[in-house]
């Protein structure tokens, strides 16, 4: 698999450009649509926590750029093929070219920018939109929220999602090695104890929220096993409501 910058000028997505994706894939699936209506600035801002200031609306758009030109190439290999996909994770778009301009008409009472009446928002590319809603594991937005500013809270919340999907989608119980962690969750920290102690406080994190789930740290490094019971329901299609209560 290859990730790719494929419009001049826009480098590629990086960093916490994951939690904009992340936002985008969630609107999409509880929409049912591929195309994501961005009406404002201040919408990703709202639904993820985030103040509302110039320097957030211009991260906003660049983070929308790079992820508006990422393509990804699959290749797959056998004895006897070799196939090969191309796969734009956004199609088109369509934003506004100054999202400040944008924020600046809310906080005065306006609705939209006035003379720009095409729908803002972004349109997932059909085959990546049937992929992420029929391989979709939900995370609870309460967690993914509670995590953001914390120290570590990205790689926590790398974790987790990966924690989460793997005992979702596990048949047969397996332990996943030390090093192989390190490869999937590559980092600049060469102390291999503060990775292990990362990988504890995720998994004491899903025993609270996910009690039913199993998984384990062990000295070869984590067991996992499909759950006994799924954290939220399986089909995307029905309205995602949590088993546990908000006092949980």
């Amino acid at each position: 698999m290859t990730f790719t910058a494929g419009i001049n000028g826009i480098g590629m997505a990086f960093g916490n450009d994951r939690h904009l994706m992340a936002w985008l894939f969630d609107k999409a699936i509880n929409s049912d649509t591929a195309f994501v209506t961005i009406k404002s600035a201040s919408d990703y801002l709202r639904e993820t926590g985030k103040s509302r200031n110039g320097d957030r609306v211009k991260e906003l758009a660049a983070r929308l750029s790079r992820l508006t030109g990422l393509v990804i190439g699959i290749e797959r290999r056998s004895s006897g093929s070799t196939q090969t996909v191309m796969l734009p994770m956004i199609a088109s778009s369509n934003l506004p070219n100054n999202l400040t301009v944008q924020l600046k008409a809310e906080s005065n009472g306006q609705k939209s920018i006035p003379g720009l009446e095409n729908p803002f928002g972004i349109q997932l590319e059909e085959r990546f939109f049937q992929d992420i809603k029929k391989h979709h594991v939900a995370i609870p937005r309460r967690l993914w929220m509670q995590l953001q500013g914390q120290k570590g809270g990205p790689q926590l919340q790398d974790l987790l999602t990966f924690f989460v999907y793997r005992c979702y989608c596990a048949q047969s119980e397996t332990v996943i090695p030390w090093s192989g962690l390190r490869e999937q969750f590559p980092q600049d920290d060469t102390n291999p104890r503060r990775f292990k102690q990362s990988v504890k406080k995720a998994i004491q994190q899903l025993r609270i929220l996910w009690p039913e789930i199993r998984i384990d740290v062990v000295k070869e490094g984590v067991w996992v096993d499909r759950a006994v019971q799924p954290l939220l329901p399986d089909d995307p299609t029905k309205k995602r409501i949590r088993r546990l209560s908000a006092a949980n």
